[in-house]
């Protein structure tokens, strides 16, 4: 269980590699990594065009035979309401203990890889916009 764990959180620290960098080649600035409120953690916190981009990470490995296209919904299977209600409430509450003011928006990054470091797919959604 506890090498379950492990590789886990290996493959999600990688992913969230992947999506910094996708997001830094589409002219995003990462002011943060992992923030941590009592709701939920945000993988990354950026700005674009002028707001506040609170991203979540979820990255899966292909299995053998899958398509690329059913790995990325297998991704976003793990996506469910109560987990945006979490992730909304925890962006509220870093929203006010930071000072942020202005619009923001939720960016989901859903990655998939056929081998950890050899090659992958970035399905890149924006999924609220708060004004």
């Amino acid at each position: 269980m506890e090498k379950d764990k492990n590789h886990s959180r290996v493959l999600g620290k990688w992913g969230e590699e992947i999506a910094r960098n996708y997001l830094i080649e589409k002219n995003y600035q990462i002011i943060q990594k992992n923030v941590y409120s009592p709701y939920s953690e945000i993988d990354l916190v950026a700005y674009s065009h002028g707001k506040a981009v609170f991203v979540e990470v979820k990255t899966v490995l292909m299995q053998r035979g899958e398509s690329v296209e059913s790995a990325i919904r297998r991704a976003g299977e793990n996506i469910n309401f109560k987990k945006v209600q979490r992730l909304v409430r925890g962006i509220n509450s870093f929203v006010q203990e930071s000072g942020i003011v202005g619009p923001w928006s939720l960016v989901i990054c859903l990655i998939c890889a056929d081998k950890l470091g050899d090659s992958y797919v970035v399905e890149h959604i924006e999924l609220i916009d708060y004004y």
